[in-house]
């Protein structure tokens, strides 16, 4: 996928396949700089970051609260507020998703109702 998102396609596609995927919470990591941003600032990243959770197929309820966990974060309020917008500029452009539509076993929704 052109921008990036490469890693979330694959765990999705592993897991249309019926493949376990899972995460090693034991592994930890630092970012020197804050993610998406060596060409670009952290607004422009942000806004793309919201394109590719649409482009990836996350749910807008899923968006609307991760919206709300990046306003926590620098640029505060602001920073939550493009991704939101990133994520809509994407719908109403109608981008393609390159994760069909028609698998439902979402991450998103399946971790909301367990």
């Amino acid at each position: 996928m052109k921008g990036g998102a490469i890693d979330r396609i694959a765990n999705i596609a592993a897991r249309m396949k019926g493949w376990k995927t899972r995460t090693f919470t034991e592994k930890t990591y630092f970012h020197h700089r804050t993610m998406s941003t060596a060409e670009q600032g952290v607004i422009k990243a942000r806004f793309k970051d919201g394109a590719k959770d649409y482009a990836v197929g996350s749910h807008p309820l899923w968006e609307l609260f991760r919206t709300a966990y990046q306003m926590t974060k620098p640029p505060y309020i602001i920073g939550g507020l493009v991704l939101l917008l990133g994520y809509f500029w994407s719908v109403a452009r109608g981008v393609e998703r390159p994760v069909p539509r028609k698998w439902h076993g979402s991450p998103d929704t399946s971790r909301c109702s367990a």
